[in-house]
């Protein structure tokens, strides 16, 4: 289908939430939070997981009514999500954090009971936009995990992501994994071949084929052993230390989300940080890039050039994900022509 424009595809995905039960704000927060991912080029946390979150809440694994609790103690807060949406209870365990850094210098917050959170950058990048450094560790499932350990040949650890992200537009958001499930499940639906090094099959064999890491293959990690001790710190913060539950030892954790925010003004005036991090920046883009490169890229810049890019040419969708949208919206009796026609606001 031609590229969306993103206010249409926000209201299109609220319109199918709102119709599965979930109150108008949360359902607007979802929408916003999906779309968002695609406006960054994080496709694979986008749009494609609205099937993925209407056959939660139809099989009691998300109550899109639900919202989060916490309880305060000392620094760090305990936020519960009681099976709501993932990106509520994840923003509000970003804000917990960043008020406790506020009056503390350093504030930690932990989330647990809830399925997705959707794109972990998005919760960093909310810290440092109110001006606080941010540091986010999530596990993942499903039970018995996605991703071989080093030297494994049988998954054992999900994709468990790590994000950062410091005032002044530095954001980093990667998977411990070679590549994130939600990046194969995008490539399998556009019809594509992945890179090798991202899957084996279910023999253990390198494969560039999307559809075998659903047919019993398994993610490899991200720079060997380094990947799975990212993958491990990451499952022990959101499983073990968060009470997610860990896929390790064949729990179904969902997302155990761990945020630690640092407050820079009790270390000084934050602009000092500021200057610091940007000549660190300007020195890492000045780097003479390598044969077969065009420039050295700074964690976010390529997402930030993206975002600029579709909010003028709009998100491109691919069939196989348009399809599902649809199918989706059809079956809740949602008018996708005319939701997607409507003025904003209307």
């Amino acid at each position: 289908m031609p590229a969306a424009a993103p206010d249409a595809l926000e209201r299109l995905i609220a319109a199918v939430l709102e119709a599965t039960g979930a109150p108008p704000q949360a359902a607007r927060i979802v929408a916003e939070s999906l779309v968002l991912a695609n406006l960054k080029g994080v496709d694979s946390h986008g749009i494609i997981r609205l099937p993925q979150y209407v056959d939660e809440i139809e099989t009691g694994l998300t109550r899109p009514d639900a919202e989060p609790t916490s309880q305060l103690h000392g620094a760090i807060a305990l936020v519960s999500g009681h099976r709501g949406f993932g990106q509520i209870a994840a923003r509000a365990a970003s804000r917990h954090a960043c008020a406790l850094a506020g009056e503390l210098g350093v504030g930690l917050a932990m989330l647990s009971g809830v399925r997705h959170v959707g794109r972990l950058g998005e919760y960093v990048e909310r810290a440092a936009a109110s001006g606080f450094v941010a540091i986010a560790f999530c596990n993942t499932g499903p039970a018995g995990g996605r991703v071989v350990p080093f030297g494994g040949a049988e998954p054992l650890l999900g994709t468990n992501p790590i994000a950062y992200a410091f005032p002044g537009g530095l954001v980093a958001d990667f998977s411990s994994a070679a590549a994130s499930e939600g990046r194969v499940r995008a490539a399998r639906q556009a019809g594509s071949a992945i890179p090798e090094g991202w899957i084996v099959d279910a023999g253990g064999a390198p494969s560039t084929d999307p559809g075998d890491l659903y047919s019993g293959g398994a993610l490899l990690p991200a720079g060997g052993q380094r990947g799975t001790a990212l993958a491990l710190l990451a499952e022990l913060l959101g499983g073990a230390l968060a009470g997610a539950g860990t896929a390790s030892t064949g729990d179904e954790p969902g997302n155990g989300l761990v945020v630690v925010a640092i407050d820079p003004r009790a270390l000084g005036p934050p602009s000092a940080l500021g200057e610091r991090v940007e000549r660190v920046l300007v020195a890492l883009r000045a780097v003479r890039p390598a044969p077969g490169h065009d420039r050295v890229l700074a964690p976010g810049d390529l997402e930030a050039e993206t975002e600029t890019r579709r909010r003028v040419e709009g998100i491109p969708v691919p069939d196989g994900t348009w399809s599902a949208i649809l199918a989706v919206a059809a079956r809740y009796g949602v008018d996708t022509a005319r939701t997607l026609r409507a003025s904003p606001g209307a």
